[in-house]
């Protein structure tokens, strides 16, 4: 069997990336980086905070963080 992860690219015209992060529940530090419950959000690997710039995609449900597409690579495996 088969486990088939959705994925919904898009792109907001007008809108700044940090008010989209914010309406999702982060919050952004004056230093431009991304919070969640008051804790600085990891790259995926764990190796650094993540600034809002470098945010590619917020997976629904677990809100993950890309900052690269590689590592949405785990996401797209089937099992």
């Amino acid at each position: 069997m088969t486990k088939e992860n959705n994925f919904l690219f898009i792109k907001f015209e007008g809108v700044q990336k940090s008010e989209v992060l914010e309406g999702m529940g982060f919050e952004v530090d004056s230093h431009g980086f991304l919070l969640r419950e008051g804790k600085h959000v990891k790259t995926h690997d764990g190796s650094a905070n993540v600034k809002v710039d470098d945010v590619k995609a917020v997976l629904p449900g677990s809100l993950d963080i890309i900052t690269d597409l590689i590592e949405a690579e785990d996401y797209f495996k089937t099992y």
